[in-house]
């Protein structure tokens, strides 16, 4: 599978299947009846894997999900 269809598969389940949804199986329960909240950890390998992150997020920005934090870490 490419970048771009990991990329298109991920948006459409975070957006069609997490967001704007509880967060029902947090490990705390404090947070069941809470909106879910979106970080994003990812491989920093190189400029493609920068891109492919950026498009990520991108994508899912114009679907309505924001992703508060980013971060990354060298392979």
């Amino acid at each position: 599978m490419s970048g771009e269809q990991n990329t298109l598969m991920g948006v459409e389940y975070v957006t069609k299947q997490l967001a704007g949804r509880t967060a029902e199986y947090a490990g705390d329960e404090s947070y069941h009846n809470q909106e879910r909240v979106f970080g994003r950890l990812y491989i920093e390998s190189g400029e493609a894997s920068v891109k492919n992150n950026q498009d990520f997020e991108n994508q899912l920005a114009e679907n309505g999900v924001d992703v508060v934090e980013t971060v990354a870490y060298a392979a």
